[in-house]
């Protein structure tokens, strides 16, 4: 989890979410990585900072499901030591979506709510508009910074909706309906 003590906020790391650029953008301000998960929901996050976790303020980022599976896929394959790459890197991108990996199945909705539903967020940014969301976030934490941009795909992929068939599309419903539901994504990304 990300957390930091002296400007009191703490980042939600959703995976595939531009998270690796805000972590580095913020870390002179004090992030630092607390307890033993890199990608803690906001319910660890709680249970870390106890009677403190009122005090601070809480973020996270979401990005359109359809885009996500195509960069988790994309990911796997090039980063030859990621623990699946060896499984992956030969698979069409539907064969990907049939294997289904955890990371595609966890929606964000469970990363920021608790098990009522109840979002513990103060504030949801958008991958969409990661630059804008992010300054917001700066003017609240009362910092002066830019986003860096890490891990960007340096191999630019094609428009992500190029990768779908309408099978692929029903997947990535089934898999991510609640983020779908909750945050208004539609395949083509314009919201509903």
């Amino acid at each position: 989890m990300w957390i930091s003590s002296s400007r009191k906020f703490a980042f939600v790391h959703i995976p595939k979410v531009a998270g690796s650029s805000i972590i580095s953008s913020l870390r002179s301000f004090g992030l630092r990585h607390k307890g033993k998960q890199q990608h803690a929901n906001v319910r660890k996050i709680r249970a870390y900072l106890k009677k403190d976790f009122d005090r601070y303020f809480i973020f996270c980022f979401v990005r359109n499901p359809f885009e996500v599976a195509v960069s988790l896929y994309e990911y796997i394959k090039r980063t030859s030591y990621h623990y699946r790459h060896n499984k992956i890197k030969k698979m069409s991108f539907e064969d990907f979506l049939h294997y289904a990996p955890r990371e595609l199945r966890k929606n964000c909705w469970d990363f920021i709510s608790n098990r009522r539903g109840d979002v513990l967020v103060d504030f949801v940014g958008r991958y969409e508009r990661l630059s804008k969301d992010f300054n917001k976030i700066c003017k609240k934490i009362g910092v002066n910074t830019k986003l860096v941009y890490i891990n960007k795909t340096k191999k630019k992929h094609k428009d992500y909706r190029k990768y779908y068939n309408s099978n692929c599309i029903e997947l990535v419903k089934k898999y991510r309906q609640i983020d779908i539901e909750k945050f208004n994504y539609t395949f083509d990304g314009k919201k509903k």
